[in-house]
């Protein structure tokens, strides 16, 4: 395709190299940072468990770093402890269980952070043998519907959509800049002597004060939300 001069873009991850024009794709560390900001809108101070994904995945570490530099500052002051933390191998839910029902049993916990909803969802259910669950906010990631049921009846706070048509959108938009002679770029991967742009789609937070926005995007219907 370069050789004939057609462009390329990629909307998807880029930990892997692919000679390409454009990436179109998610900012995970913008998704951390969303993370910790949520945090802080919960809490000013108190415990808290901090749970990141599988330990060998670039994702895992860019959601965890991301919502550490909002976090840190308020760590650094004594407001906030991380009581318990755990990388999650694999991101299987099956992994969560271990070290967490400890510290539910000897500390006041006020709030957890959890990298995605199957992470999430594996937490409520701990948190509902503890008659835990709505009393300690979770987030999560990726707006799974058992999750967003969650959300509805107040056992997980809030979640992050990555909306795959948000991604094609913007890639159709970008190829249209492309033939323009155009290149917006948000940032660059670098990989030996190049540099491909990179566009990132927004990510949006799920709660329940939005929920609706999910039927809005033809994600779930009322019924299957169980509004």
């Amino acid at each position: 395709a370069r050789k004939k001069g057609i462009k390329l873009i990629r909307y998807d991850y880029y930990v892997d190299y692919l000679p390409s024009d454009l990436i179109v794709t998610i900012n995970y560390s913008e998704i951390g940072r969303l993370q910790g900001k949520w945090l802080l809108s919960k809490i000013s101070r108190g415990n808290i468990i901090f749970l990141s994904g599988s330990p060998a995945d670039p994702v895992a570490r860019e959601l965890h770093d991301g919502a550490l530099s909002i976090i840190q500052p308020e760590i650094n002051s004594g407001k906030i402890n991380i009581i318990f933390e755990k990388s999650i191998n694999d991101w299987d839910p099956d992994n969560v269980p271990g070290g967490i029902e400890d510290v539910l049993e000897s500390n006041l916990i006020d709030a957890i952070i959890s990298p995605n909803d199957g992470i999430a969802y594996a937490v409520i259910n701990i948190l509902k043998q503890y008659s835990l669950n709505g009393k300690i906010p979770v987030c999560g990631m990726d707006g799974i519907l058992e999750n967003c049921r969650s959300i509805v009846t107040d056992d997980q706070d809030m979640t992050v959509i990555k909306d795959w048509n948000d991604r094609v959108d913007s890639s159709l938009e970008a190829a249209k800049d492309l033939f323009k002679g155009k290149k917006s770029a948000d940032s660059f991967y670098e990989y030996e002597e190049e540099k491909i742009p990179i566009l990132y789609v927004p990510s949006v937070i799920i709660n329940k004060r939005n929920i609706k926005e999910l039927i809005k995007r033809d994600w779930y219907t009322k019924e299957e939300l169980g509004l």
